[in-house]
């Protein structure tokens, strides 16, 4: 027998290039079989995130123990840097916050100090000090108009390309 064949143990034989050739269809297969899990995965959670979304407090309402409420949450993140590189100054935070927020927000909120860092438009890495505002409230029609106010008035009074904003839904009790 020569050396560019082997015996199974069946008896067949069979070359080198043949089980290669083997090799490489066993391997696609994976590959493939791999790739349809992956997009039945990827479809199903699809599907469940579309079906879920309109309803977010709703799916809440049904979960949240008896002694809590559901309510939306707001988290709104402001850079402290303006776009010439002066700092915004705690007493004008402050007077933002005062007068821009709280009005429209007067049951209550939170305010945190951070630093951080994003990638600006023109793709420059930015890092400076933040404040990250969070707002538990009930869902009323003038919350969005609200909400997009305080983004608006920051981003016009301090310089800012953007206020990023972060919603979602929470059981609250007190």
């Amino acid at each position: 027998m020569s050396r560019s064949t082997s015996v199974l143990s069946s008896g067949w034989t069979r070359s080198p290039q043949a089980a290669a050739r083997r090799g490489d269809v066993m391997s696609r297969l994976r590959e493939a079989s791999i790739s349809a899990v992956l997009i039945s995965i990827a479809l199903s959670l699809l599907v469940a995130t579309s079906q879920r979304a309109p309803g977010l407090l709703q799916d809440s309402a049904s979960t949240c123990r008896a002694s809590a409420t559901p309510m939306a949450r707001l988290e709104l993140l402001f850079g402290m840097s303006r776009a010439d590189g002066r700092s915004v100054a705690e007493s004008e935070w402050q007077m933002f916050v005062d007068r821009e927020v709280t009005p429209r927000f007067p049951q209550g909120l939170t305010v945190m100090s951070g630093s951080g860092q994003w990638r600006s438009s023109d793709g420059t890495i930015a890092k400076e000090r933040s404040r990250m505002l969070i707002v538990w409230y009930p869902t009323r029609g003038e919350s969005e108009a609200s909400i997009e106010a305080i983004r608006s008035a920051y981003k016009a009074r301090f310089s800012q390309e953007s206020v990023m904003r972060v919603d979602s839904s929470s059981c609250v009790s007190f």
